[in-house]
């Protein structure tokens, strides 16, 4: 490392400083991950890109809408062509510890819905991702936290990404901020800081 800098606050309610071992939640970067192990588990020929997401998550029947017309592959979900909603109308969807994001994913389905049939357009859908990762985990047999750590953080020597942090980590996490009827103080909650329950 040449040259390490921080800038900006690591809790702006409490007029804490962000240094260089501020630690930041990454969110939908993880999808990232995601996408990468699914090529990683396409190279081992564990998985092809066109399964079905119901040969390994049969549970998506209980999506609203799901017929022969709307069945979908891994590759959609991957590429968000899926035509899943973002997420489920569920009250608590974003929201609960990374451990639980299998169940809460499960559970979702019964309130969501399709935009548009698989395949015709772009829609972001986090919950399409959260059943891509478990598609994963289930057709690798190996949790899909395990994966992450071990096929693409520690090659890539990404010692300080994590899911849930551990007791030492929590007081180097930035306070997050959301904007909230044109106003940015409003705290992210902390049963958001492992990743949105189920925004894998």
């Amino acid at each position: 490392m040449i040259w390490a800098g921080a800038f900006g606050y690591a809790n702006l309610n409490i007029g804490k400083l962000a240094d260089t071992g501020t630690i930041y939640r990454i969110a939908s970067i993880t999808k990232t991950f995601t996408a990468t192990l699914l090529m990683l588990l396409v190279e081992d020929k564990i998985v092809s890109l066109d399964d079905l997401a119901e040969k390994y998550v049969p549970e998506v029947v209980n999506i609203i809408g799901y017929g022969n017309d709307t069945k979908f592959t891994l590759r959609q979900l991957a590429s968000n062509t899926s035509g899943l909603r973002r997420w489920s109308e569920m009250s608590d969807a974003n929201f609960g510890p990374v451990n639980g994001w299998v169940q809460k994913t499960l559970s979702s389905f019964s309130s969501l819905r399709f935009e548009s049939k698989p395949g015709q357009q772009w829609l972001y859908s986090d919950v399409g991702f959260c059943i891509l990762g478990l598609a994963l985990e289930r057709a690798s047999g190996k949790p899909y936290m395990e994966m992450i750590k071990y096929r693409i953080l520690n090659p890539l020597h990404m010692n300080n990404t994590f899911f849930a942090p551990d007791s030492i980590s929590i007081p180097h996490i930035a306070q997050g901020l959301y904007n909230a009827d044109g106003v940015v103080n409003k705290r992210i909650p902390k049963s958001q800081l492992q990743g949105l329950g189920y925004g894998v």
